[in-house]
């Protein structure tokens, strides 16, 4: 993973037209954009936030996760995106943000998706609260973050 500046808007901008360029390729293939792939477009474009992006070896941007510091005690996951699905490429981004928040002794917070609740169980977060729409609030231990920190998958 590679960890993006909250600060350079010509490194957002840049990556921002990287991610356009790519969904525009999808649809003028005829092809449906992955739900991901718009999420991953929404990290990037959340300057207000920390990045995290994740490329193929030959340099293809596969997805991006966005995160906050809401206060001393939490990292908060604001969005999490990526274009293939079931390599371990979410596992890997979360490890890597779950490295970031046990260097500052932070638990994770995060607010997922309907679709999402299995892949974030699966990984040792707990359920805090499901809303009426499907979405639900989770939590990442300290504990549950150095089991998935120490089991990830590594680039290589």
């Amino acid at each position: 993973m590679v960890p993006a500046s909250r600060k350079d808007g010509a490194e957002r901008e840049a990556l921002s037209r990287e991610i356009d360029h790519a969904i525009g390729e999808i649809r003028r293939r005829g092809e449906e954009v992955d739900p991901g792939l718009v999420r991953a477009k929404d990290a990037i474009d959340d300057e207000k936030s920390h990045l995290l992006i994740a490329r193929a070896k030959w340099g293809e941007l596969l997805g991006a996760l966005s995160y906050t510091f809401p206060d001393e005690e939490s990292l908060r996951v604001e969005y999490i995106g990526f274009s293939v699905h079931r390599c371990g490429l979410g596992t890997r981004l979360m490890a890597a943000v779950a490295e970031i928040a046990l260097q500052g002794n932070r638990k994770i917070l995060l607010t997922a998706q309907k679709g999402a609740k299995g892949f974030f169980q699966r990984l040792g977060m707990e359920l805090l609260e499901e809303y009426h729409d499907g979405n639900c609030a989770f939590e990442f231990s300290r504990d549950g973050m150095k089991r998935l920190v120490e089991g990830a998958p590594r680039n290589t």
